[in-house]
């Protein structure tokens, strides 16, 4: 599928106080892991601007992982989250993860991550944070083409001529539209739900380690037979 880059109209990324808070905690808390979760967001058309406000309010931690991966099951959507998105229907779900360390950029295995998100849900936000508070965002859209519309297509040949041919709409694959999204901090509240699911996700981790700490204690057994 075709990834085609878009500037109009923009996608201003707004990002709260209160998120700002919640992603220097968990970069403090894990310096040296990746980090990851849901970004909770709405967006809006700003029509003095001609562009997007897409503003996050919150960040939901579901996953620490190793000093250069993490991931979680993006299938699983925690019942409190749940009764947001209830609550408030203009509320969306994005994807944030940390580079700890590393410089911000989109790698490979992040832009497949966006591709498969947009694939699977319209529209799709990934934002990805470091220790020192860099940031970067990209904005994906799924689009389909119109069905029972023909539209005319021209191509230049090696030959001195212009040849014009003639293709169904139907016949074209969707694109994948991409924004770089800029980014603005303001102000915000404390959110107590975030700080529920990150000391559940510290004491899943705990019990992780202290798991791997008993099995590395275990007496070896080295007799053959």
């Amino acid at each position: 599928m075709r990834l085609e880059k878009q500037s109009s109209p923009g996608m201003q990324l707004i990002i709260s106080h209160n998120a700002q808070e919640e992603m220097r905690l968990l970069c403090g808390v894990f310096p040296n892991r990746e980090w990851s979760g849901y970004l909770v967001y709405r967006m809006a058309y700003n029509k003095e601007e001609e562009n997007y406000h897409i503003y996050v309010d919150r960040i939901i931690p579901m996953d620490v992982g190793t000093e250069t991966d993490t991931e979680y099951d993006d299938g699983y959507i925690p019942q409190a989250v749940k009764d947001l998105l209830e609550e408030d229907g203009d509320l969306r779900l994005g994807h944030i993860h940390s580079h700890n360390t590393q410089e911000v950029f989109f790698s490979s295995t992040d832009i497949n991550e966006l591709v498969r998100g947009a694939e699977k849900s319209e529209p799709y936000l990934s934002l990805i944070v470091n220790n020192r508070m860099e940031m970067e965002a990209k904005f994906c859209v799924l689009a389909k083409p119109l069905a029972g519309q023909d539209i005319i297509l021209g191509y230049m040949t090696p030959l001195p001529q212009k040849n014009v041919v003639t293709r169904h709409i139907s016949e074209l694959e969707p694109l994948l539209l991409l924004w770089e999204c800029p980014i603005t901090l303001e102000g915000g509240s404390k959110d107590i739900l975030f700080n529920r699911l990150l000391l559940e996700l510290l004491s899943k981790l705990q019990q992780r380690l202290s798991s791997q700490t008993y099995s590395s204690s275990l007496p070896v057994d080295y007799t053959m037979g």
